[in-house]
């Protein structure tokens, strides 16, 4: 009876060996037609200045790997087919690839994909150095003047305004750093910020400040 529970034993040992095996196999073939696999995703790039490189890359992991990036530049309504086909995508940025977005289509040898996240290239942007504040003139008719401060090449300036019975801001006539305006009743309680812009398309937009008359 020994011997029988011992061949039980062996029998048993040996099924949960072959089930073992067979769990291994089946999962080495599901991980090898699964397709790639993206170990590191693109990342956003930006620059100093024009002229400069920026670099993405991808790390993917599968056999017989290629290469396939998207571009979309500002403006564009739908992504075209690029000419760079390896995990490195790399351009000099100039003011019409300043904004660009990008993504990878990363195929392995059995045609099976993986797409990486969209990341976009950029030359830094203007800098505010002082915002505009609030003003509180002392009666209708005197003057309002608030002024931006920016850094940066080749800046211009874009005021927009809401007034309180105005459901949202439009853009106004004045494209210098400094919005004035004489306050009257229609305008007391107007609310302005500014849209400050670079020489490569860069924007930076200042805080929302509030001109009034004091009661």
């Amino acid at each position: 009876m020994k011997n029988g529970n011992k061949l039980i034993k062996d029998v048993g040992s040996l099924i949960v060996m072959l089930i073992l095996s067979a769990a291994v196999v089946v999962l080495a073939h599901t991980m090898a037609n699964s397709g790639p696999v993206i170990t590191a995703q693109p990342e956003d790039v930006t620059v100093e200045a024009a002229g400069e490189t920026a670099a993405v890359k991808v790390q993917a992991r599968g056999d017989g790997l290629t290469y396939q990036w998207y571009v979309k530049d500002r403006g564009g309504k739908k992504f075209g087919t690029s000419k760079v086909t390896k995990d490195t995508y790399s351009v000099k940025m100039t003011k019409e690839r300043n904004g660009r977005q990008l993504y990878c289509v990363v195929t392995d040898k059995s045609g099976k994909t993986a797409q990486t996240n969209t990341v976009t290239i950029a030359i830094a942007g203007p800098e505010i150095t002082a915002q505009p504040e609030s003003v509180t003139v002392a009666k209708e008719g005197d003057q309002a003047a608030t002024t931006v401060a920016a850094s940066g090449d080749g800046l211009t300036y874009q005021w927009y305004v809401k007034d309180l019975n105005s459901d949202k801001f439009g853009k106004s006539k004045v494209t210098k750093n400094t919005y004035s305006v004489k306050m009257t009743e229609d305008r007391n309680g107007r609310q302005v910020y500014c849209v400050v812009t670079d020489s490569n398309g860069s924007t930076v937009q200042t805080e929302t400040v509030t001109l009034s008359v004091a009661e």
